[in-house]
């Protein structure tokens, strides 16, 4: 069921053992709660129509309609994990910075896995490792493969005006989930909560339907 895409009243949740997502909107009132499997979303997408959206519900299945088109699927059994308990009320560590600028260094950090965040009074600074594993030509087959491999490892620095509320911090995510995050953002201004550097970071926003919320988990491998 974890692996499903959630429905509460007005808000829907998804996520892995890494990162989740929260959406919450104003237009979207469900009476009830049920997971439905994820595959449904993605051939929802597919849908081209700007009509409202009908969800019909029965015992065991959900019923998905737009238009002249209808997707039926199998509610998920079991019980869905208390999402809204792993979202903090409080926080000792708030950042503020422009979101694009975030973005495009992440997204310039080619065969990178992880990212370091240095957090200080009016800057962030992103570390990042890029390794470079090759076959050594003096290959012998008698030993093993660790020592028949060389890494070529590269450090990366940037660093970002920032506004900072709270204490400093260093942290460190998977690269390629931070940016993915980082892209959901509508505003230039990207805000990011944090208590603590082994508890997920919150990145979140007000839009004009909703509210978009997206949390993920440090990684200690750095």
């Amino acid at each position: 069921i974890l692996s499903g895409i959630h429905f509460e009243n007005s808000a829907t949740c998804a996520l892995d053992s890494y990162r989740m997502s929260v959406r919450k909107s104003n237009t979207l009132n469900i009476n009830s709660e049920f997971t439905i499997p994820a595959e449904m979303i993605k051939i929802f997408k597919k849908i081209k129509s700007t009509a409202n959206v009908e969800i019909a519900l029965s015992k065991n299945y959900v019923k998905l309609k737009c238009g002249n088109i209808s997707i039926i699927g199998k509610i998920l059994e079991g019980e869905f994990v208390n999402y809204k308990a792993l979202i903090p009320s409080e926080f000792r560590t708030t950042i503020s910075l422009n979101k694009t600028e975030l973005f495009n260094v992440l997204k310039s950090y080619k065969d990178v896995r992880a990212v370091k965040l240095g957090i200080e009074k009016n800057t962030l600074i992103t570390t990042a490792n890029i390794e470079k594993v090759e076959k050594n030509r003096w290959f012998d087959k008698n030993k093993s493969n660790s020592k028949n491999n060389y890494r070529i490892i590269a450090t990366i620095e940037d660093k970002f005006k920032c506004h900072l509320k709270g204490e400093e911090l260093n942290i460190a995510f998977n690269a390629l989930y931070l940016k993915e995050a980082i892209a959901m953002l509508d505003k230039e201004e990207c805000k990011i909560k944090f208590n603590s550097c082994v508890t997920p970071a919150i990145i979140s926003e007000e839009v004009e339907e909703g509210e978009r919320i997206e949390i993920i988990n440090p990684t200690r491998r750095y």
